[in-house]
């Protein structure tokens, strides 16, 4: 045993010479931070000092008061042959003694994180001059479901790749609602906040590497490429041809109308590939069947959801249409034109988790946030008669030399959720009496974990680990030991 362990660190640091993993956390108060609000009622005021960080649209004497908030970091500590694994947002929320705080009185209060692309002084910006902004990787920041909630690890890993990696277009981000109509709302602290717990945190991942990602595109012409399409009306018919990708909410016969999508695809990249990007783009076309991006009575933002159980793409309809779960969903904000494509959606973090657990790769669910009439967003499937309008997939990933030339056996084992919080649950099976026991390393070689199971007989198991205060955000390797078999899993804390 030793000298398996012996040969394990040494190939991790082997591959830690190629890239090493750094995590900071970027919390700046008052004296070292850049943000400020704009605000329509006093269009030429600057407010560089407001204790918040707040979108909102509500009346002032009568008049509609839009207040939009501004907010940038000192990414000076980035190197710059760094890559961007992972960057995490928190914003808490807390009472304001000005602004009304979290509130859908008239509506949704869900906010978009834009970036920023011109210059802009906190001491002199206002509604007047305000930045310009990109609608590029925008992210959501989705309705609020209590009036004191806070959104911890907002995920923002493609706009802090912008950032980096467009330093002369890039100047922090702005947050505005995503329907700037009365009454709604959506308050945080600020940098200025006198609580410091309080104060936006941005924590991001990054290795610094020569290396060189490669990209492949999945695309329909893929064997393992299906979607499909159900609808409330029809529940027990499926739709496996529609040439439509879509999530609609409209009527029929005086009826509420419903339609989501389905769609799976298989990974197939190295067993040691470290995956850095996964981009879905889809393409809106003119259906003869179905309505397109429509607002008629309000936002069509989306979401993509994980599938939780397996699907017939010729069989699944409204009555038996799978499961799903909110972790790692990925968000579509409102449409901006009738025939808006949607690039470069960012789906890292469900491609991760596909890769590392392909036996519950079942796929995700596209639906409408509001399943209200009348509001749609239409695509072109793989069945689309026109080409250039099919969906497809670019994932960019770095082959792990860390784990290269390990051995590995055929043993049964998935881990859950990966990306994970603070716990990790092992589902597995021992086809044969063994000793089983658990290791986790970190990319220098370290390990950090070391737990023994003991004697195990045949049979499935089921074990958690809890994996906090140990455990920075990154890139783990976890050996899995029953007996001379091994199995080597690549885990992610976020």
């Amino acid at each position: 045993m030793k000298k398996v362990f012996s040969l394990f660190c040494i190939v991790l640091l082997i591959g830690f010479q190629i890239k090493a993993q750094t995590t900071i956390t970027l919390q700046p108060d008052e004296s070292s931070s850049k943000d400020a609000l704009i605000w329509n009622i006093t269009p030429t005021t600057p407010n560089p000092l407001a204790p918040d960080f707040i979108a909102t649209a509500w009346t002032n004497s009568g008049n509609l008061s839009i207040i939009r908030s501004l907010i940038d970091f000192d990414f000076s500590s980035i190197p710059a042959n760094a890559t961007i694994l992972n960057a995490s947002l928190s914003l808490y929320h807390y009472t304001s003694t000005a602004n009304v705080g979290h509130s859908t009185q008239s509506g949704s209060n869900m906010c978009l994180l834009r970036r920023i692309t011109s210059t802009w002084n906190e001491n002199t910006v206002c509604w007047n001059n305000q930045p310009t902004t990109t609608t590029q990787n925008q992210v959501i920041i989705p309705q609020s479901t209590n009036d004191t909630m806070d959104y911890p690890n907002i995920n923002i890993t493609n706009l802090i790749k912008d950032i980096i990696n467009n330093p002369s277009s890039s100047y922090g981000l702005m947050m505005l609602l995503d329907n700037e109509n009365y009454f709604r709302s959506m308050l945080f602290s600020s940098s200025n906040n006198t609580n410091n717990a309080k104060r936006p945190k941005l924590v991001i991942t990054y290795t610094t590497s020569t290396a060189i990602d490669t990209c492949i595109t999945i695309n329909t012409n893929n064997s393992s490429w299906k979607d499909a399409a159900v609808w409330n009306i029809t529940p027990t018919v499926g739709n496996s041809v529609a040439p439509d990708f879509i999530a609609t909410a409209w009527t029929n016969s005086g009826n509420l109308s419903i339609i989501r999508s389905l769609l799976k695809f298989d990974i197939a990249i190295p067993n040691n590939a470290i995956i850095t990007s996964a981009k879905l783009s889809l393409y809106h076309y003119n259906s003869a069947a179905n309505v397109g991006h429509s607002t008629q009575s309000g936002s069509n933002a989306a979401v993509l959801l994980k599938l939780t159980s397996a699907w017939n793409e010729s069989t699944v309809n409204w009555t038996n249409q799978p499961g799903t779960t909110t972790q790692n969903q990925v968000f579509l904000p409102t449409s901006l034109s009738d025939t808006m494509d949607y690039t470069n959606i960012d789906i890292t973090n469900m491609a991760i988790d596909f890769y590392n657990n392909p036996s519950s790769n079942y796929g995700f669910l596209f639906k409408l946030l509001d399943e209200n009439y009348y509001r749609s967003l239409l695509f072109g499937s793989k069945d689309c008669p026109n080409s250039a309008k099919l969906p497809k997939v670019e994932i960019c990933y770095h082959i792990n030399t860390a784990v290269n030339n390990i051995q590995q056996n055929d043993i049964n084992i998935s881990v859950t959720p990966n990306p994970f919080s603070d716990k990790l649950n092992l589902n597995y099976v021992i086809t044969e009496s063994n000793n089983v026991s658990i290791e986790i390393f970190d990319l220098l070689g370290k390990r950090i974990l070391n737990e023994d199971l003991g004697k195990q007989t045949i049979g499935s198991y089921n074990h958690q680990l809890t994996l906090d205060n140990q455990f920075e955000k990154g890139i783990y390797l976890l050996k899995f030991n029953a007996g001379k078999h091994t199995k080597n899993l690549k885990i992610i804390k976020n």
